[in-house]
């Protein structure tokens, strides 16, 4: 199918129209001398009529831009034009059911936006796609983050019965002070969301992405994590498993990581995060982070993975259970490593175990795997921990991790119930009841 491009410019403060029927662009508004209000491509036949794109320019820097997708082969290409052509501090509006065969490029400085989840973007059988949407600076493997950029009111299927062995995430981020809210992003192969420091082809950040929200989303049925925090690079810190206190490996301590420190001091508010293949939030950079309010069930791996909590708030969270996998393993409801030198909280959780354990698992409802240097600071209160018949599992796991660093741990007001062990602490742990 051949494609042809219009453009159009108009006189200072005339209203310019411009319109192409199948991937139709219809500008609208008083610009100025000169301005580009649309650049659109479109079939050439004129009467197709799969895709529409409207534009409405109110200014040099504004325009509102509408696609209406038709579940057609080109929905993918229609939509990336019209980004492609937007000014900076566009709000790009989806319509209808969009087939995607090919990552949509969110470039930064724009709004993404659907009909209150009646948008729904699908991968296409057999596409295979590392992502669906992905941050401009991921796409274009720049070295700095892209700018920040906001998604909102769309679903997102990631069609995984029709993609087998993809590895396809909903939404790769990598933009900093960006929104991600009221998404419903379901039936990934891979992640639901990934916040990542790493570009396509591994470039990483020299610069920071900060200042992040994920908030009052559906994320389920991710084949591997619901949201993962993925920050490599940079300062060696190799995880190694070992023995911490003659029970068993530490869990989520293997094999080797570089953490770039990039990715600091995101929110994590009001999700539901349900059916995740392996953990439902893994964060490798928990730095500043707040994870509050999610409501967090179907749990094959942990529920959240936390690693260098450093002034990170974890709290009222509501978790159902964790660890369900088959095959066995160490899980945990909550997991953290400890930053040295600055204090971190958890507090008002309702870590649960609802559904049967897996028998030869071992279960840790609240859990601190090591320091990673120096002496750690937690606040540890009001949080439920409630098992099941029979009792089983570590209501507090304390560890301090190597020898030199130390744990301190403030703890009160917190509820246990129906555990085998409420509370087991390693040598270099103080507990106390604080003030």
């Amino acid at each position: 199918m051949i494609r042809t491009s219009i453009w159009k410019t108009v006189a200072a403060a005339a209203v310019a129209t411009s319109t192409v029927v199948g991937g139709s662009a219809v500008a609208t508004g008083a610009v100025a001398e000169g301005q580009v209000v649309a650049k659109a491509t479109s079939p050439s036949d004129p009467t197709s009529g799969k895709n529409q794109l409207s534009y409405t320019v109110g200014g040099e820097q504004t325009a509102t831009v509408d696609v209406a997708c038709k579940d057609a082969v080109d929905d993918a290409a229609v939509i990336n034009t019209a980004i492609e052509n937007s000014p900076e501090d566009s709000r790009i509006r989806i319509h209808g059911t969009c087939s995607i065969n090919e990552v949509v490029r969110l470039a930064g400085g724009r709004t993404y936006e659907g009909d209150s989840r009646g948008t729904v973007l699908v991968q296409a059988d057999g596409a295979g796609l590392p992502a669906i949407l992905a941050s401009d600076s991921w796409v274009d493997n720049s070295s700095t983050t892209g700018l920040p950029i906001t998604v909102q009111n769309i679903a997102i299927n990631g069609n995984v019965a029709n993609n087998a062995g993809a590895s396809t995430a909903g939404i790769i981020a990598r933009s900093w002070q960006s929104f991600f809210q009221d998404l419903h992003v379901f039936s990934m192969p891979g992640d639901g969301i990934r916040v990542t420091n790493l570009s396509a082809d591994g470039t990483r950040l020299n610069n920071t992405q900060v200042n992040g929200v994920i908030r009052n989303n559906f994320i389920e049925h991710s084949g591997r994590y619901g949201v993962y925090v993925e920050d490599k690079g940079g300062e060696a810190e190799p995880f190694v498993e070992r023995e911490d206190d003659g029970t068993g490996p530490t869990t989520g301590l293997t094999g080797p990581a570089q953490i770039g420190n990039s990715v600091t001091d995101w929110q994590l508010v009001g999700n539901y995060i349900a059916s995740s293949g392996a953990d439902s939030v893994r964060l490798e950079n928990a730095a500043g982070w707040y994870v509050k309010n999610n409501h967090i069930y179907g749990v094959n791996g942990n529920a959240i993975w936390a690693n260098r909590v450093f002034g990170t708030s974890i709290s009222d969270n509501y978790i159902e259970g964790f660890g369900n996998d088959p095959d066995g393993g160490t899980w945990h409801g909550i997991f953290v490593t400890v930053q040295g030198n600055a204090e971190s909280t958890i507090a008002n959780n309702r870590v649960l175990h609802l559904h049967p354990y897996v028998e030869g698992s071992t279960y840790r409802f609240i859990s601190v795997g090591k320091v990673n240097y120096g002496t750690g600071f937690l606040n540890v209160v009001g949080n439920s921990i409630v098992g099941r018949d029979p009792a089983v599992g570590t209501a507090f796991h304390y560890n301090n991790g190597a020898s030199g660093q130390s744990l301190t741990v403030t703890s009160s007001g917190n509820a246990v119930a129906k555990v085998s062990t409420p509370q087991q602490i390693n040598a270099n742990v103080t507990v106390s009841s604080g003030i």
